[in-house]
């Protein structure tokens, strides 16, 4: 990927999975974000602590994504900007949950959200 742009690496892996040289993807992936260094989108500070789970679902609802108190977001896994859905016309749809979690992976405490 390093010396590509963004469109390219999207074209390259609509066209992987167009051609099936990747397999397709399964709901019940789940990946551990807990790391202070790790960021989530380019824009603003890092994230918080958090575990991400990916379905294929349509509605984050279904999970609790952005009821009042819930610590569930849910958003498309390809693009979390709202200038970028476009280029994901073409990938297979899947939904990831961000979950937080109060501590990061050192064991310290990790600010959680408030609504």
């Amino acid at each position: 990927m390093a010396g590509h742009s963004k469109a390219e690496i999207v074209s390259a892996l609509k066209a992987a999975f167009n051609h099936k040289q990747l397999p397709d993807l399964e709901t019940g992936n789940m990946v551990f974000m807990m790391s202070k260094s790790a960021y989530l989108y380019d824009a603003g500070d890092h994230n918080g602590p958090h575990l991400m789970f990916f379905t294929a679902l349509k509605d984050g609802k279904d999970w609790g994504a952005g009821a009042s108190g819930s610590p569930v977001f849910a958003g498309p896994y390809w693009f979390l900007s709202s200038k970028e859905p476009p280029q994901a016309k073409g990938l297979p749809p899947i939904l990831v949950f961000a979950v937080e979690v109060a501590k990061w992976s050192d064991g310290t405490a990790a600010p959680m959200h408030q609504e």
